[in-house]
């Protein structure tokens, strides 16, 4: 895994402004990787980087949609310094509102993957239900693996193995979404809080 150059609470310069990173979440090679470029399950891929944003580069107060997700940052400089020391100093309580700033909604990781169907004269009240079943036992949270041995209980129109690029087009394949709340990590596998199917093209009608 690369050596981490950020900390949790370091001012950073990102696309958007300058703020502080909240969380630091690594990410692996897993089984649902098809674009994987030669590496195998479990090597280092990349960072995600959850920070609150204080103000732009010109100096302009973040005022809503604080917290987001980057793939890339960079350390603060010397006028970042100066801009945010000037916003503690001159505009006091907007940053004490900056600190006390917490709304996370919609900071999730969605994963879309896609699945060549087996059989296509399927009963499609039963697959959803099959997949609402198993995000109810799986809850509060799990990881791929989990869910692909309990997927492994039910009877499906589809493997888990025959994975193809989402929204590709192809005929004959089903979605499934999976959410991440924070874009949580565990024993290098992404930790996910739900699970849905859609029914892509033709199958979509």
């Amino acid at each position: 895994m690369e050596t981490i150059k950020f900390e949790i609470g370091q001012w950073v310069s990102t696309e958007d402004g300058y703020g502080q990173i909240l969380y630091i979440r690594p990410f692996y090679v897993e089984e649902y990787e098809i674009n994987r470029l030669g590496r195998k399950n479990g090597e280092f891929m990349r960072y995600i980087f959850i920070c609150k944003i204080l103000c732009n580069f010109q100096g302009k107060i973040k005022k809503s949609k604080r917290i987001i997700a980057f793939t890339s940052i960079s350390k603060i400089d010397n006028e970042g310094i100066r801009i945010v020391n000037a916003i503690k100093k001159d505009d006091n309580q907007e940053y004490i509102k900056y600190i006390f700033y917490d709304d996370k909604i919609g900071i999730r990781r969605e994963l879309f993957l896609g699945f060549r169907l087996e059989e296509l004269n399927f009963n499609r009240d039963i697959l959803l239900n099959n997949i609402l079943e198993i995000n109810r036992r799986l809850f509060p949270s799990f990881t791929y693996k989990e869910f692909a041995t309990m997927f492994c209980e039910y009877e499906m129109p589809f493997k888990l193995s025959n994975l193809i690029e989402y929204g590709s087009g192809n005929k004959g394949s089903v979605g499934l979404r999976f959410d991440s709340n924070l874009y949580k990590v565990k024993d290098k596998e992404a930790v996910f809080d739900d699970v849905r199917i859609f029914f892509q093209g033709e199958l979509a009608s």
